[in-house]
């Protein structure tokens, strides 16, 4: 038996020396073990703390009463630590024996890094010994250092989803994020940068509020929403986002947005960046420095920086489009349709030839600044034999191109025979010839006028006409410079004073933007083809003061009359319109003016007369002299001035005695004729005008019949027929406050209801021709009614009390 004992006998005594260490080990020696265990002890995320702030503790036991120093730690390394963060561990309570148990309170320590993070004890007899290790739940005495429990610490999850959208609302230049946020619920940090930008991560333990810098990119955001819109932005410019979990100043990889471009400011760049409509966002980028380039969401006008058509890209105006600083780079063209009209209030720049800038028949181009480069402008007229007056809108411009006229070498009767082109002198020529004819009797080029190589003047005009054999296209094309900035046109007044002047912009000219102190009678005289009633002149001198096919508007490339007072006009820059259709006059309803008219049985001509206080029975300023058509079987009319200048417009006063004014006639062959007076109706009472046929001997009452036919020759005396009158008073007295009247008109029937109850006065029903239909009494706070039924017609109703007077137009159908 004793045999068996003795080894059971020795292992007991050592375990009791073990348990109930009383002194110190002599030779440095401390045993420890573990009493926290785990593998994970706990999974926790980078920047938690141990136990969220609340106290957890490593415990481990030491094997003898006393010691030198313990401490218990953590750390990321499993095999040096001095990496690790110890803290005193203090008895808490006895173990077995003399053993004493002790610990440190790591409840607050938070996780700096990813990946596992051992614990363990450590303690020293002496001051002087080396630190023991407490490594595992096991008893040793050992100085290596291999804990083996841990914490697991994982990365940060990143919010989901996030997405970054242009706000399409306001303001436009601002992005719209949203977000989810990361499963357990962290904050979220979002960082901002431009496209061209790298990023730069956050540092982890760095605390970052909105605005800081992190790189190039720029905190926007810090708080726990899931939306968020990044406003103050610049525009055109391209942004990325990136979204951070955060937690305690530790940071997710982080998750980007798919990169978003503001919209386009319109004091931004621009330039082309593919073929396409001016008016088109995709066809342009912007950028607000010039540098960096994003797709445009506007497109260019003259709030822009500068914009710029790139090669080789074409661009076409159809609609109304401005810029500031234009450029075309060479290879790019810039088409302005016929619809289209481009006003550039900065500087113009075409880098390339005239056919990069084309301005098609009926386009306008208005440059304000300084002008480089060339450009097309093109003008059709028809191949058909009619009379049209041109003018160059470039410089440079040669004449015998092919297209105005043949080449010089192709000259001769053939061609000849197919076009005219003239130039206009002032000074009386012999023969009275004031029209040089681009050709000789020979049908040679003629060189003594327009010189070897014939060139279009600058503000010069020019007569010209095309048959259908003519070689050219109907489309001419002007190539040169643009002029631009006021132009000055010499004028000569040694001869007749007429002088044929031209447009010389790419647009049109307003002509009231024009001072006329240089011309004798301030109009412009056009010669329209297509002129209603037949070709002839067109006269303009103002709203009130023009004949019925002119506006004041004088069309790019457009020749045209003045007669001149002094030695030069300037057609200022100011001036310059978009309104290429100087045949077309606003549908407004004349006052104070009758329109005589003589008519064939297929054309007609017409003549005004304009009753104002500045009138004078003298030729004057506001008169317009007669320009007779180039079509010799069109009737031409006119009035005379008592110096018995003919007048096409006649400016007369207003008069209660009794006048004349003779009227001038052109009768182009043997026929029938009518004489005719419209607008009577104009003036609130009518006056007397009496028709005098002096060959006829005919009195005829144009009131009552407006038209008065006869037989006519042109052997007949041109001044047969006078005009007289009788009581033709202003019409433009005070008017009556329409408040006081209310008209009713319905089926036929007008009633004229006076709110004023002092009111006395007369109602007058005119009709169209002027001829006074009925006139009733006007009863204060009473219904007037007039009865037109059956009566279909224009009528005017007009309300008169002593020097008031109140009208309005009624249809009647």
């Amino acid at each position: 038996m004793k045999k068996y004992f003795l080894p059971l006998i020795s292992f007991l005594l050592s375990f009791l020396t073990l348990s109930t260490f009383a002194q110190k080990s002599p030779n440095g020696d401390i045993w420890l073990h573990m009493l926290t265990t785990g593998q994970p002890a706990a999974t926790k995320f980078l920047g938690d703390q141990l136990n969220g702030g609340s106290s957890w503790f490593i415990n481990f036991e030491v094997g003898q009463a006393s010691w030198n120093l313990t401490d218990a730690g953590v750390g990321l390394s499993n095999t040096d630590p001095s990496g690790w963060t110890w803290q005193t561990a203090n008895w808490y309570e006895n173990g077995s024996g003399s053993n004493k148990r002790v610990r440190s309170d790591f409840g607050s320590f938070r996780f700096t890094a990813t990946g596992n993070w051992y614990f363990a004890g450590r303690a020293k007899s002496d001051a002087g010994d080396a630190f023991h290790y407490a490594n595992s739940d096991s008893w040793d005495h050992t100085t290596t250092f291999s804990p083996i429990y841990y914490f697991t610490v994982t990365a940060l999850n990143n919010p989901s989803a996030p997405s970054a959208t242009l706000n399409s609302g306001s303001p436009s230049s601002s992005i719209n994020l949203t977000w989810s946020l990361d499963p357990q619920s962290h904050y979220v940090m979002i960082v901002r940068k431009k496209v061209t930008d790298s990023w730069t991560e956050p540092a982890q333990g760095t605390a970052y509020t909105v605005g800081a810098s992190i790189g190039s990119g720029v905190v926007v955001y810090f708080s726990n929403g899931s939306s968020y819109t990044n406003t103050g932005l610049t525009s055109s410019t391209g942004y990325d986002y990136k979204v951070y979990s955060e937690n305690f100043t530790f940071y997710s990889s982080g998750v980007t947005t798919a990169t978003v471009y503001t919209a386009s400011a319109a004091t931004d760049y621009f330039r082309s960046k593919s073929t396409g409509s001016w008016n088109s966002a995709s066809t342009w980028q912007s950028s607000n420095n010039n540098s960096n380039w994003a797709d445009a969401t506007l497109v260019p006008t003259s709030s822009a920086n500068s914009t710029i058509v790139k090669n080789p890209h074409t661009v076409t105006i159809s609609t109304a489009e401005t810029a500031n600083a234009l450029t075309i780079e060479s290879g790019a063209v810039l088409s302005v349709s016929s619809t289209g009209s481009l006003s550039v209030n900065g500087s113009f720049t075409n880098s390339g030839s005239a056919a990069s800038m084309v301005i098609e028949n009926g386009g306008s181009l208005i440059t304000s600044g300084g002008v480089s480069g060339s450009a097309t402008v093109k003008r059709v007229i028809s191949s058909d034999n009619n009379w049209h007056f041109l003018s160059a809108p470039v410089s440079g411009q040669n004449i015998c191109d092919g297209n105005f006229a043949p080449l010089p070498a192709n000259f001769n009767s053939t061609t000849g025979a197919t076009f005219d082109f003239y130039k206009w002198s002032e000074p009386t020529v012999s023969g009275n010839k004031n029209w040089i004819n681009l050709k000789n009797s020979d049908w040679t080029l003629n060189t003594g006028s327009y010189g070897i190589n014939p060139q279009f003047g600058v503000g010069s005009g020019y007569l010209v006409a095309y048959s259908s054999s003519f070689s050219g296209s109907t489309t001419k094309t002007f190539a040169g410079s643009l002029n631009s900035g006021n132009q000055t046109i010499s004028l000569g007044n040694t001869g007749t004073s007429w002088n044929l002047i031209g447009n010389p912009f790419a647009s049109a000219i307003n002509w009231d933007g024009v001072t006329k102190t240089s011309l004798d009678g301030g109009y412009y005289y056009v010669y329209n083809a297509a002129k209603s009633g037949g070709s002839g002149y067109e006269s303009y001198l103002d709203a009130t003061h023009k004949t019925s096919g002119a506006n004041g508007k004088i069309s790019s490339s457009q020749g045209f009359f003045v007669k001149a007072s002094g030695t030069s006009i300037v057609l200022p820059n100011s001036a310059r319109v978009h309104d290429n259709n100087w045949m077309k006059s606003p549908a407004t309803d004349p006052v104070d003016q009758l329109v005589l008219s003589l008519h064939d049985t297929i054309n007609y001509d017409e003549a005004y007369l304009v009753f104002e206080n500045t009138g004078t029975s003298s030729r004057d300023f506001y008169d317009a002299f007669k320009m007779f058509s180039l079509d010799a079987s069109i009737p031409q009319l006119g009035t005379l001035a008592d110096d018995n200048t003919e007048l096409t417009i006649n400016s007369l006063p207003f008069s209660t005695e009794a006048f004349s004014v003779p009227v001038r006639m052109y009768i182009p062959s043997e026929g029938s004729y009518s004489f005719g007076i419209s607008g009577i109706q104009s003036f609130v009472i009518p006056p007397t005008i009496v028709l005098e046929d002096k060959t006829a001997g005919v009195n005829q009452d144009m009131v009552a019949n407006p038209v008065y036919s006869f037989l006519s020759s042109p052997q007949d005396d041109p001044d047969r027929l006078i005009l007289h009158f009788e009581g033709l008073t202003a019409v433009k007295e005070p008017s009556i406050k329409s408040e006081k009247f209310l008209v009713q008109f319905t089926d036929g029937i007008v009633k004229l209801i006076c709110s004023d109850n002092s009111f006395s006065g007369t109602a007058y029903v005119y009709d169209i021709t002027g001829r006074l239909i009925t006139e009733i009494p006007i009863k204060a706070g009473k219904i007037t009614q007039v009865d037109l039924r059956g009566k279909a017609g224009v009528y005017a109703l007009t309300a008169v009390s002593g020097q008031e007077r109140f009208s309005r137009k009624l249809i009647v159908e």
